[in-house]
């Protein structure tokens, strides 16, 4: 059974040796792992590349909620249900809540690009107010004195990406079929009365029909059906 003191001294050890990365972040981020272990999260910092622009839509994020700051808690709690990143995320904030640890869900809204009047995509549309395209809507849970300007460390909880339909389309429904390539013929029934002497009458006309409808019949049976029928 190795001993604790066994261990930390074979850590210790390993810190001596030759680095084998290139990048002197790797570099201590090895070295980190190597006393704390391999699962231990190190969180670097960095810089945003947009920071300007990102300290004003953040400045901006009650302004996008309509003015009211519990619209992004709302959406928080609604995405926690269908999102395993967001739903550890809420689990954790209420834990520290009910511990008293002093950490509470604090949340701000940007969205990029920084537009004037701009509205949050992820409130209910407005009617007559089309949705902002292409926008990308960043949730944040950090302190009320975030100053994005300074370096940065932090964790990604989740990302997504969603399609919002229009409020109407314009649509159409196509389909294929094969289409006769024969059409029945064109004909008129010319009836004339069997005494010219005599007028038209409701039976005579009837009697002319159904012969017209009989030897319509005998006219489409084929010669090969007549072979088979023979003299009958």
């Amino acid at each position: 059974m190795i001993s604790i003191a066994t261990e930390l001294a074979e850590r210790v050890a390993k810190l001596d040796e030759p680095a084998s990365g290139a990048n002197p972040n790797d570099v201590q981020l090895d070295r980190l792992r190597t006393i704390f272990g391999s699962s231990f999260v190190v969180l670097p910092r960095f810089s945003a590349a947009n920071a300007t622009e990102l300290q004003q839509a953040l400045a901006n994020s009650e302004t996008i909620q309509n003015g009211d700051a519990l619209q992004a808690v709302t959406w928080f709690q609604r995405a926690a249900r269908v999102r395993e990143g967001v739903a550890r995320l809420n689990a954790s904030l209420a834990y520290a809540e009910a511990l008293g640890t002093g950490e509470q869900i604090n949340l701000q809204v940007a969205q990029l690009p920084f537009a004037e009047n701009d509205r949050w995509v992820a409130l209910p549309l407005q009617p007559g107010r089309p949705l902002s395209a292409s926008r990308f809507s960043l949730v944040v849970q950090a302190a009320n004195s975030l100053d994005v300007t300074e370096p940065l460390t932090g964790v990604l909880i989740d990302e997504w990406v969603e399609l919002v339909p229009n409020a109407s389309e314009t649509t159409g429904v196509v389909f294929q079929y094969d289409q006769p390539g024969t059409a029945p013929p064109q004909c008129i029934l010319l009836a004339v009365p069997p005494d010219l002497d005599q007028p038209w009458n409701l039976w005579s006309l009837q009697q002319v029909l159904l012969e017209t409808l009989d030897q319509a019949l005998i006219r489409a049976v084929d010669p090969d059906s007549l072979n088979e029928v023979g003299h009958y």
